[in-house]
């Protein structure tokens, strides 16, 4: 009887040693599963410069897991294109809205986006947010204008601007004025550089570029133009756009 008790016990004490082992839950889900807060006081420090160290995480399902040691991801959506954005030769509308001193904007496509560890994508050609966070963007729109005699100085505003109601009414984050002289009459490259802007940002906010020919007072300024596109020239993309979370 005594041998068989024995049998049991080290039967038992070999079972467990394999077992799930349950704090605060009667049913683990792995070798060490806690249910509740855990609190570990009085450790021994380590240098953390220990290459042998690697930080803990815990997944969405609560998992604590080691850390692979890679190189730190930078929270940055890059968009850089090439591709024909916008041209007056396939919409001779463009020309009529500019000239008119009426604002007007061009699409993104998802093709557009380089790098992306965001989570923002394009919705409706705009830029869409995801995360509430405050943010640093730098912007670079090559217009490409031609006017009917050279010498011709356009004028126009190039904003970026925010839209928090899903695209019902729109305001400037940024904004540029420049002065084009062309002296190129059937199109001349004039990449218009942004200042970079520190911004605030919501989830669900959408961004986009518009731009116009602008007034003084009701009295349209600069040169008409005869030719308006957004494209690659040379080495010059259409687009080149960084928006940074810091």
């Amino acid at each position: 009887m005594i041998k068989k008790a024995l049998f049991i016990l080290i039967s038992f004490s070999l079972g467990s040693s394999y077992a799930q082992v349950g704090i605060n839950t009667e049913s683990p889900q792995a070798t060490l599963h806690i249910e509740g807060d855990l609190i570990i006081k009085n450790t021994s420090p380590k240098s953390a410069n220990n290459a042998n160290l690697k930080p803990l995480f815990v997944d969405p399902e609560g998992h604590v897991v080691r850390s692979v040691a890679t190189q730190a991801i930078s929270p940055i959506l890059a968009i850089q294109t090439n591709r024909l954005m916008l041209s007056s030769s396939s919409d001779p509308n463009t020309l009529t809205v500019f000239n008119d001193g009426s604002r007007q904007s061009f699409d993104f496509i998802a093709s557009d986006i380089l790098i992306n560890n965001l989570g923002i994508n394009i919705q409706n050609g705009y830029i869409r947010i995801a995360e509430t966070g405050i943010y640093q963007i730098s912007s670079l729109i090559n217009y490409v204008i031609g006017t009917s005699t050279t010498g011709s100085n356009v004028f126009i505003n190039i904003s970026l601007q925010k839209s928090s109601n899903n695209g019902g009414t729109w305001f400037d984050v940024v904004g540029y004025r420049p002065i084009f002289n062309i002296n190129w009459t059937t199109g001349q490259s004039t990449p218009a550089i942004l200042p970079t802007v520190i911004a605030s940002l919501s989830q669900g906010d959408l961004l986009r570029y518009s731009f116009y020919r602008t007034r003084s007072g009701t009295t349209l300024q600069g040169s008409p133009i005869t030719f308006l596109s957004i494209d690659a020239v040379y080495s010059t993309p259409s687009a080149s756009i960084s928006i940074v979370k810091l």
